[in-house]
């Protein structure tokens, strides 16, 4: 599959999309929760990566 990092999004603006700090997302990426990508030394997610991190989630 190929990224075209136009549509990458920070770790800010992902953090906005889930609802969570950028912290929050940078500690899933430590975790291995989502994948993410380097540009120009900069952190870059896939949108797609939200439904990848609901998914994921144990269900109640």
């Amino acid at each position: 599959m190929t990224i075209d990092p136009k549509q990458l999004v920070s770790t800010k603006d992902f953090g906005a999309l889930m609802g969570v700090t950028e912290q929050t997302v940078r500690n899933w990426i430590a975790e291995g929760k989502i994948e993410h990508y380097r540009v120009a030394g900069r952190i870059r997610i896939h949108p797609d990566q939200v439904d990848a991190l609901v998914q994921k989630q144990p269900r109640n």
